[in-house]
């Protein structure tokens, strides 16, 4: 991967073993990623996201499948490139990784921007209600039911901003 990026062949081969050694994959070099379990899997592909320097990282759910130590040292890895510039944008459920991690958040809901700002501001933005709706009625339409009273999706209930 870090070839495509332009990196030298002897350069970009002591990068992926570097970091296939910090993840505890350097005795799996050679092997298929299909014959990785899938914390494995996940940890080869966040390493091939990094090999080429890249301007920005965009992840979809990196820490999925990661047992905690995993967790831990993926997310220290985010942190050295967002301390050298490198802008990073990643889509997570696992809310005390975003709460840890990010600076600034932006809840989705059906493709649009419902809430954004710092956890605190979140946080601080007042109580918030926990609305259920269903995929048909989006919040805010009127058709929105408060917990309890239909099964559905849950959904944060705070202003844009």
């Amino acid at each position: 991967m870090a070839r495509l990026h332009g990196v030298d062949a002897g350069a970009a081969k002591a990068r992926a073993t570097e970091l296939l050694e910090r993840f505890g994959l350097g005795e799996r070099t050679g092997e298929k990623v299909e014959k990785l379990s899938l914390g494995n899997q996940q940890r080869a592909q966040i390493i091939a996201s990094v090999l080429g320097d890249p301007l920005a990282l965009i992840l979809d759910e990196p820490f999925s499948g990661l047992d905690p130590a995993a967790v831990d040292q993926m997310s220290e890895l985010l942190r050295e490139h967002t301390a050298r510039g490198v802008p990073v944008l990643f889509s997570s459920h696992q809310l005390d990784l975003v709460d840890r991690l990010c600076d600034s958040i932006v809840v989705l809901h059906q493709g649009k921007v419902v809430a954004r700002g710092t956890s605190r501001e979140l946080r601080q933005a007042g109580p918030c209600a926990i609305a259920w709706c269903s995929a048909e009625t989006p919040v805010g339409s009127g058709g929105d039911r408060r917990r309890g009273h239909r099964p559905g999706r849950q959904h944060r209930d705070l202003p844009a901003r």
